[in-house]
């Protein structure tokens, strides 16, 4: 449920109205909604019921009010740990395949952190897509350790390279 400083109700938020989160745009092009065919709003008030609602009842994060101020710390999160630039810094672009543990090596440097890489496997070319990296928080917003064992996670295959696309398809036929 939106505030009524802003919105009523995530159904106002639609190419049909006019109210909108001022960092819409940003947020669209940072934190993608990869299903084809949903509503585009629906993965950020799936964020939003998910995990925004769910840092209301926590002391340390109960500053994020509302959405517009859960929303604009989860870019400012972003903006500092963004996962392009570290992988682009450390010479991982965009296009190209790599091993995972190549990527995750360049992650963990950047946070002091291990990570979770996700892929998705398609059978036809046989190859793995990079589809998410995680890098886990603590309520404080450290980065923390995404495993207790102390080693990254990834579903990748650890013996093929992995390719790094550079935009969501608009189908899985794209790949």
């Amino acid at each position: 449920m939106w505030p009524q400083t802003l919105c009523y109700d995530w159904t106002l938020v639609s190419s049909k109205n006019t109210c909108r989160l001022p960092e819409e745009k940003e947020l669209d092009t940072k934190w993608i909604n990869v299903k084809n065919n949903a509503d585009p709003h629906s993965f950020l008030k799936y964020q939003w019921v998910k995990h925004g609602t769910c840092a209301l009842s926590h002391s340390k994060l109960n500053k994020y009010k509302n959405e517009l101020k859960y929303f604009k710390s989860t870019l400012e999160i972003f903006n500092s740990f963004d996962v392009t630039k570290i992988l682009t810094k450390a010479e991982f672009h965009a296009g190209g395949k790599y091993f995972v543990q190549d990527l995750i090596k360049s992650i963990e440097s950047f946070t002091g952190k291990n990570c979770q890489i996700d892929c998705i496997f398609y059978r036809q070319p046989k190859e793995y897509y990079l589809y998410q990296v995680k890098i886990y928080f603590d309520k404080s917003l450290k980065p923390i350790d995404c495993s207790k064992s102390n080693k990254s996670y990834s579903n990748c295959s650890f013996s093929k390279k992995v390719f790094y696309l550079k935009s969501v398809p608009n189908n899985p036929g794209d790949l």
